[in-house]
């Protein structure tokens, strides 16, 4: 440390760490999770690794917590990432043992985007996951996690959900991303590429965070093969 600054490298999900230089004992405010805007140099920083240029201490704070949220989000998609969705789970699972509550995971698979890639090409394929991530995070309640979870597949979990609840949730917001449509460049859309889904629940389904989500991937395995 130089002068009271610190070097701080964060994972993105990028091929390489971002690096940021803050002041020490500087702590992330409490916050929306929204990204910088794009364009922003504190965007720019965050997704190429050049140092961010701090003016004063006053805007510190709100830096760090600009880098919390990148480090925490999925950005083309715009919801989180995986190694966020696992640790809040993580973190859920011990206060439900605790409350005796419920905790549903939701998981699926865009089964369509191949044949998407195929027929009017990648860049087509690329807009369908912007849009979904869009829909998914605008269409589920606060205290809802949704993730893209790798690739083509999604997740969502949901504290305080009994498995019934969760699943007919998820049925709605399949419903409303069946009618909704992919715009491409130059104007013309697409249908939304077809998705197969599952639903778990603890305690009921698995008591980890793996197990929850192995058991949720199993479902919408066997709704893909219906």
């Amino acid at each position: 440390m130089l002068g009271g600054r610190a070097a701080v490298y964060l994972d993105t999900g990028g091929d390489e760490p971002v690096r940021a230089d803050l002041e020490a004992g500087d702590e992330a405010r409490e916050g929306p999770a929204t990204l910088p805007k794009r364009g922003t140099a504190t965007e720019r920083a965050l997704r190429s690794g050049r140092p961010i240029e701090v003016g004063s201490s006053a805007q510190l704070p709100e830096a760090s917590r600009q880098m919390k949220v990148a480090a925490s989000t999925d950005g083309l998609r715009g919801i989180h990432n995986h190694r966020y969705f696992w640790d809040r789970l993580e973190e859920e699972i011990p206060r439900a043992e605790r409350r005796g509550g419920n905790v549903s995971v939701a998981h699926f698979d865009i089964d369509g985007l191949k044949a998407v890639n195929d027929r009017h090409g990648h860049l087509a394929g690329d807009a369908v996951l912007p849009t979904l991530g869009q829909l998914i995070g605008g269409h589920v309640r606060h205290e809802d996690v949704p993730a893209r979870y790798g690739g083509d597949e999604f997740a969502i979990f949901m504290p305080d959900t009994p498995h019934d609840e969760a699943e007919k949730a998820v049925g709605r917001l399949m419903e409303l991303i069946e009618r909704a449509r992919v715009q491409l460049d130059g104007g013309d859309s697409i249908p939304m590429p077809a998705r197969s889904w599952g639903v778990a629940t603890h305690p009921a389904d698995g008591r980890t965070v793996k197990g929850l989500v192995d058991r949720a991937d199993s479902r919408a395995y066997a709704h893909k093969r219906r």
